[in-house]
């Protein structure tokens, strides 16, 4: 197996990084806060575009990058923001940020602790002293040069930093500031905190919401030539284009590989990335969804029931955790896996034994059902291709 390539050239994202330039245009030009909030799909390009527009905006105005991680309950508080204020001590000196935290400058110790001086301590040291004083912060030393704070999957951030964002978004006045934030789509599932935040916090006029989209097969073509440093053949583009469904990531890690036929061939970077999800959910929904994944592209409720192996309330329970954790797609005949690829990494991943069974077990298990199910179509007297039983409702989120 090949190390996965990566394209010296951004492709299919020119809009979106011209739409931020506007962005920090307008704050420049303006002053005040704006803030853009970038959604996709996990390897979709947020962390490329945005990575290619920090480097140019670092020319003309500060730049601080802060990433929440998935730590779970675990993660301290303000874990992006202690990020951001180290850089902003490189860029700008510490006494500098000191000066203009003014006499509350010792609360920024709550989010870097070597900062910390009983003597600079006022005796309010809240969390609204502490939204105050960092907000003043930014306002102070975006007066005479552009601040960007860019904070990135925000998933997985921890309430107390999407308090301190909503805060600052909310309440900055002077300065220019630009906030940029990104999130997975694909983690947003029902119940998610963050769906409300984001709800909240679009209908301020201050922030702008976009979702990057999946690249078409021109853009896919084009980021292949990249990666190859020639112009690739039809049948390359084809079936790239086919199995990463245009999704950048994807593209850049299935380019390159000969004969790439099943899940068992895909590099372990994207098996890792693939399977993330399908390893977070319950013992019943894994063994649905091997199961699920030997039954084909396009598989209805009828077909499943006639070979799955428990009772109608534990096949809707097990399907509907699939489609909350953004695993299958439901719709009202049908369903489908998020991804081809999702497909391929879960049916290479049947081990004999499993409640799905082997491969080929689960094979032989869908054989009879679709031989009891087949009639003939009244013009030609060919099988039907399409599926014809409804899904159940349930599993739409």
């Amino acid at each position: 197996m090949r190390s996965p390539a990566s394209s010296p050239t951004m492709i299919g994202r020119e809009s979106d990084l011209v739409a931020l330039r506007d962005e920090l245009d307008g704050v420049r030009r303006d002053g005040g806060l704006r803030a853009v909030v970038i959604g996709g799909e996990a390897g979709i390009g947020k962390t490329r575009l945005l990575a290619e527009f920090l480097a140019e905006a670092e020319g003309s105005a500060t730049v601080l990058l802060g990433r929440c991680v998935d730590l779970g309950n675990d993660g301290a508080p303000y874990a992006p923001f202690a990020a951001i204020l180290r850089r902003l001590i490189e860029l700008r000196g510490l006494d500098a940020v000191l000066e203009a935290a003014g006499h509350g400058a010792g609360v920024l110790s709550v989010l870097l602790p070597e900062l910390a001086d009983d003597s600079a301590v006022p005796a309010r040291t809240g969390a609204e002293r502490l939204y105050e004083l960092v907000t003043v912060l930014f306002e102070t030393l975006s007066a005479d040069r552009p601040l960007v704070l860019a904070v990135e999957d925000l998933h997985w951030a921890d309430t107390a930093t999407l308090e301190l964002l909503r805060f600052i978004v909310r309440m900055a006045e002077r300065g220019h500031i630009l906030v940029l934030l990104s999130y997975r789509t694909d983690e947003i599932t029902r119940g998610h905190p963050l769906r409300a935040y984001l709800a909240e916090l679009e209908r301020t006029r201050r922030v702008t919401r976009w979702e990057l989209a999946r690249l078409g097969r021109g853009q896919v073509e084009a980021l292949i030539e990249h990666l190859l440093g020639c112009e690739p053949d039809a049948a390359t583009v084809d079936r790239v284009y086919m199995m990463s469904e245009g999704v950048p990531f994807f593209v850049e890690e299935l380019i390159g590989i000969d004969g790439l036929a099943t899940g068992e061939d895909l590099p372990e970077t994207l098996r890792e990335l693939l399977l993330a999800r399908f390893e977070k959910l319950s013992d019943p929904a894994q063994r649905l969804l091997r199961l699920v994944s030997a039954g084909g592209v396009c598989v209805d409720h009828e077909l499943l029931s006639a070979v799955y192996d428990g009772t109608p309330d534990q096949l809707d329970a097990a399907a509907r955790e699939a489609v909350v954790a953004n695993v299958l797609v439901a719709d009202s005949t049908e369903y489908t896996f998020r991804h081809a690829l999702v497909r391929e990494a879960i049916h290479a991943d049947l081990l004999p034994g499993s409640a799905a069974g082997s491969t080929c077990g689960s094979r032989r298990r869908w054989r009879p059902a679709r031989s009891a199910r087949r009639p003939s179509s009244p013009r030609t007297g060919s099988p039907r291709t399409t599926c014809g039983a409804r899904s159940s409702p349930h599993w739409r989120p």
